[in-house]
C-alpha cells in the first residue's frame, strides 16, 4: 500500500505484516485506515500509528468486524466524511505528525543513552517525557 493520493476515500491494511511508512502517509492524507492488531511486532506497527494519531476506533479485531467497518465508510459518507474531517484536523494537533517534536525527543534519548553508557550503568528504558 502507498497511497499519497488524496482522491481515494479510504484504505485497508494487511494483518500479519503491517503498513508502516504507508499508514503515515495515508493518516497524513486523511485516509481513514482500518487495520487488525496482531501479537507480532510487524503486525502491531498500524495499529501503534492509528492509536498516536487518536484513531483507535480504527483497530479490529477479527476479519469479520475488518469487513464490517470497509462496508460501513463505503455505505456511510457522513461517517467517512466525519473521518476524514477529523483526521485532517489530526494533522496539526497529534504527536504523530509532531516532526519537531519527535526528532527533539529522540535527540533526548539518544542523550540519556550515551550518558548512561559513559557512566557505565546498565542499559534500561528511558522515558523521554521526565528528562529535563
Amino acid at each position: 500500500m502507498c497511497i499519497r493520493d488524496r482522491s481515494t476515500q479510504s484504505t485497508g491494511d494487511t494483518p500479519v505484516y503491517n503498513a508502516h511508512t504507508s499508514a503515515g502517509d495515508a493518516l497524513w492524507a486523511g485516509l481513514p485506515l482500518i487495520t487488525i492488531m496482531g501479537k507480532t511486532m510487524p503486525s502491531r506497527v498500524c495499529g501503534s500509528m492509528v492509536t498516536a494519531a487518536g484513531f483507535p476506533e480504527m483497530i479490529v479485531s477479527s476479519f469479520e468486524e475488518y469487513e464490517e467497518r470497509a462496508v460501513e465508510y463505503a455505505y456511510d459518507r457522513r461517517k467517512l466524511n466525519e473521518l476524514r474531517g477529523r483526521l485532517e484536523k489530526a494533522r496539526t494537533t497529534m504527536p504523530l505528525f509532531d516532526t519537531k517534536q519527535y526528532v527533539r525527543d529522540l535527540e533526548k534519548g539518544l542523550l540519556e543513552a550515551w550518558k548512561r553508557y559513559l557512566q557505565e550503568k546498565d542499559p534500561e528504558h528511558i522515558d523521554v517525557s521526565l528528562l529535563p
